[in-house]
């Protein structure tokens, strides 16, 4: 079933994470930092208006270019009914065995008409299932390098945390309303080392038959970013016609080589303004031994009830809306390089929820023996409640939707991308 795809993410996701090294540190004011001089003696000066002009001109040059991608990805998970050490029921013996495989290709083509005006149009098919869809489709305009507007289809998020995304405003989908990709209008106007973004957006589909979006069909929300030395603050807004009006605040430093953030979010329905709820988080990110080992940790409680948000399609899963977990959580990821041969590494990843006495484990291995060829093997493990949320909507299920707790799953993906352009 597709939430298969949901605990193969999980997995590439911890690869990423590895290959990245680590969480939370790449510092954008380390781009400005000067270079070290020589001699005293000597002056390093530079023409900062022909600097900038040049790497205007290059960015915005004329021409067309042409971007194609492929993935393909199969794989077989043994799943079981029950763990093995505990006794099982009766309708809990033997395994349901999934199998997988997806071949999807895509062509972007982004056109750079003028110096103030870019396209960009996505096209990709897939089998089996032939299917065939359109992917980013947006254009971006820039008055007068003050304001930087984009509008079409793509997509967008907000926050901080890689575990829960409450604070990811544009995800959140009412319970009855529309829950497809979305359709965005957004205005940047820099200020200073960050600034504003404004947004309107939907998720009515355009591209298909669909009745044209009413007012209640979009939502409405405002940014502000505001980066300092040593923090960097995003105070955010959103609302649409069938959800509460939802604020949030994150906050993200760097304290003795560790990441460290924290978000808050309210919510107010407009019906009832007495009627507030939030939820809270703190987490921390740190790599050791020159990135070999990197550790990510956050705990998350939310208030809110009732509430729903959007995951879009990627390679290994496809799009939908899901309920938003409740109360108190713990979130826990770990990823090591063990080897360099191979680009080995061990990852895990824990998700425990007390109040329901949920616990999700993902224990696995990844390794890219050759070029554009990873293989993955990862043990994901629910234990707790059944009626929990790991339970319900993490864990594998079998043809009739039925959870599988323990499950091996043996992954292989083949994957690459090319690029073409002229320039005038």
């Amino acid at each position: 079933m597709k939430l298969f795809f949901i605990i193969l993410m999980m997995l590439f996701m911890s690869q990423l994470s590895a290959q990245e090294g680590q969480f939370f540190t790449w510092d954008i004011d380390s781009i400005f930092d000067e270079p070290e001089q020589e001699s005293q003696d000597e002056e390093v000066s530079f023409d900062t208006a022909m600097i900038t002009t040049t790497i205007r001109n290059l960015i915005t040059r004329q021409g067309i270019g042409l971007d194609t991608s492929f993935s393909f990805l199969t794989g077989v998970a043994p799943g079981w009914w029950g763990t093995p050490w505990f006794p099982p029921e009766e309708d809990e013996h033997g395994y349901y065995l999934h199998r997988y495989f997806r071949f999807y290709g895509a062509v972007a083509l982004n056109a750079q008409i003028s110096e103030v005006l870019r396209v960009r149009a996505t096209v990709g098919f897939e089998i089996p299932f032939w299917g065939f869809g359109i992917g980013d489709f947006f254009f971006d305009y820039n008055f007068y390098d003050r304001v930087f507007l984009r509008a079409g289809r793509y997509g967008l998020g907000w926050g901080i945390s890689p575990n829960f995304g409450f604070t990811n405003l544009l995800a959140r989908v009412p319970r009855d309303g529309y829950s497809g990709d979305s359709y965005i209008l957004k205005a940047d106007i820099p200020l200073g080392i960050g600034g504003f973004q404004l947004l309107t957006l939907t998720r009515v589909n355009l591209f298909f038959q669909a009745p044209l979006p009413r007012m209640m069909d979009f939502g409405f929300g405002a940014k502000y970013n505001w980066a300092m030395a040593g923090y960097n603050l995003d105070l955010a807004v959103f609302y649409q016609e069938g959800m509460a009006m939802r604020g949030s605040l994150s906050v993200q430093t760097s304290i003795w080589n560790t990441d460290i953030y924290s978000e808050g979010l309210i919510a107010i329905d407009p019906d009832e303004p007495s009627n507030i709820s939030g939820a809270a988080n703190i987490g921390f990110g740190r790599s050791f031994f020159q990135g070999r080992l990197s550790v990510n940790g956050e705990l998350f409680y939310n208030a809110e009830q009732d509430t729903y948000f959007y995951h879009p399609e990627t390679e290994i899963r496809e799009a939908g809306k899901s309920p938003f977990i409740e109360g108190f959580n713990i979130a826990l990821n770990m990823s090591a390089k063990i080897m360099d041969l191979f680009d080995t590494h061990f990852f895990a990843n824990v998700r425990y929820a007390p109040e329901q006495n949920s616990l999700l484990v993902i224990p696995g291995i990844s390794l890219s023996p050759f070029s554009h060829i990873g293989m993955s093997v990862a043990v994901p493990i629910v234990l707790g409640n059944r009626d929990g949320y790991y339970y319900r909507y993490t864990a594998l299920v079998d043809d009739v939707g039925k959870p599988l707790p323990f499950a091996i799953i043996f992954g292989l993906s083949v994957s690459g991308s090319s690029h073409v352009a002229r320039y005038y």
